[in-house]
């Protein structure tokens, strides 16, 4: 869930507690549900604080934007699990304001700032060498504050400071990076890229049109690592005209389609379906679905918030399926992470005077979410290599690591920031060729005129 959309719905508060419930859809929590699951904190010894969203290298090991416990530079961070130790990934680095880390391989790319030159950069940190290194040459537009990454192939994308989409050579340091081609329905030049993402075998982000006197944020495609970038709001791949300002949450489910939210504003949005039969609504009965995330074989979204949370679940016959819930302390989840068959959560436990959040575990067997007691302050997705969440503690300074344990552990599942893989993935529902064979004569069409402006 993107920033604007998090903040739209934790101020809606807690509505008509109990439907669920009092639906009888949802069985009783066991009463060991509390003690089911428990957080033991990892690296105690060291002096650290999270500053931002982690990831796994598939050792253990956890990368992260960190800071001693009370400093907030976000220097590049690394916990060691073979030591228990978390600290500087590289000793006396001048590399701060460290984000948008991606794995690729053996490397750890990030965006970052030089503190003696402030010139931000792309970089990429070796563990074997213990160096971090910029990627690409001194013509390079510098990364914008908000950039993530994005790998496609041989490709590597982020947002330039000039709020374009750019393309690095993903091998080669030494190559300038190069503007991506973009065009919106009109003609026209996009601006103001934000949302960046892989999903399956396309990149997918997000820019400001000017169509008729508005600026609607529509949904761009990169299909190829070589490639220009595609708006697919226009009528060759949007014949019914659906509102997908704001689309955000991108998922490509291979075979099931692409799965993203989007609508007239960041808290008006539904969830849509693309395939190469076209565009659809999936569940418009629940506007303003979660970001949707692919959880033992299927697509899965939450809906609602408080009293009204339901989790649902795309069918292979396309229907939608409600799964049991008995949320305890959970108002509104933030973001999702798959963890065998499993679900582990962060997300609001109060939305009144201050929210706060915390980390929950869902066990689809009984229904029932468990909040992992005592920690605050979760603001980081949930990662699972081994299972890792993040938090405040009572008495301990920092933003810290904790490591989730099950009574009966399952098997860890996949990482939902890296790209799926497989057979269904590579066909990737025939998009990119789609996009290809009819962008560049819908290019050439003008969006339909809108009654209001959005807000």
């Amino acid at each position: 869930m993107d920033r604007a959309n998090v903040r739209a719905r934790a101020t809606a508060g807690v509505v008509a507690a109990g439907l669920l419930l009092a639906a009888g859809t949802a069985p009783a929590p066991p009463a060991s549900a509390e003690s089911a699951f428990t957080a033991e904190m990892v690296a105690a010894s060291s002096d650290y604080s999270i500053l931002g969203e982690a990831v796994a290298d598939g050792d253990g090991d956890l990368y992260f934007p960190g800071d001693t416990s009370y400093g907030a530079a976000a220097w590049l961070y690394r916990y060691d699990k073979a030591s228990d130790t978390a600290g500087p990934a590289e000793p006396y680095a001048p590399v701060a304001d460290v984000h948008g880390l991606v794995v690729r391989g053996s490397l750890v790319f990030f965006i970052g700032t030089d503190t003696g030159t402030s010139v931000r950069s792309v970089y990429a940190y070796d563990p074997a060498a213990g160096t971090a290194s910029a990627w690409g040459g001194g013509a390079s537009i510098e990364p914008a504050g908000n950039s993530t990454l994005a790998f496609l192939g041989d490709a590597l994308f982020y947002i330039g400071a000039d709020g374009d989409v750019h393309r690095l050579d993903a091998d080669d340091p030494a190559v300038d990076a190069v503007r991506v081609d973009a065009a919106c329905s009109d003609s026209s030049a996009p601006s103001g890229a934000d949302d960046l993402v892989t999903a399956g075998s396309a990149v997918y982000f997000t820019a400001e049109c000017a169509i008729g006197g508005e600026f609607p944020r529509d949904p761009f495609v990169i299909p190829d690592p070589g490639g220009d970038a595609i708006d697919f709001d226009q009528p060759a791949f949007n014949p019914d005209g659906y509102d997908l300002g704001y689309a955000t949450g991108f998922l490509d489910d291979g075979a099931d389609g692409l799965f993203f939210s989007a609508g007239e504003d960041s808290a008006l949005r539904q969830l849509y379906r693309m395939t190469g039969a076209g565009l659809v609504q999936v569940d418009p009965s629940h506007p303003n679905p979660a970001n949707p995330f692919r959880w033992n074989g299927s697509v899965h979204w939450f809906t609602g918030s408080g009293g009204t949370l339901g989790l649902a679940r795309f069918e292979t016959d396309g229907t939608v399926s409600r799964l049991p819930l008995v949320r305890g302390e959970l108002q509104d989840p933030l973001r999702a992470t798959p963890w065998g068959d499993l679900l582990l959560l962060n997300g609001f436990f109060t939305v009144t005077g201050t929210p706060d959040a915390g980390n929950f575990v869902y066990d689809p067997a009984t229904g029932v979410v468990t909040r992992l007691a005592g920690i605050t302050a979760a603001w980081a997705q949930p990662v699972v290599d081994d299972a890792y969440v993040f938090g405040d503690v009572d008495g301990v300074a920092g933003n810290r690591i904790f490591r989730v344990e099950a009574a009966a552990a399952p098997e860890p599942g996949p990482d939902p920031l890296l790209p799926a893989t497989g057979a269904g993935t590579e066909a990737s529902w025939a998009l990119g060729v789609l996009l290809l064979a009819t962008g560049a004569a819908a290019l050439l069409l003008r969006r339909r005129a809108r009654a209001t402006p959005r807000a």
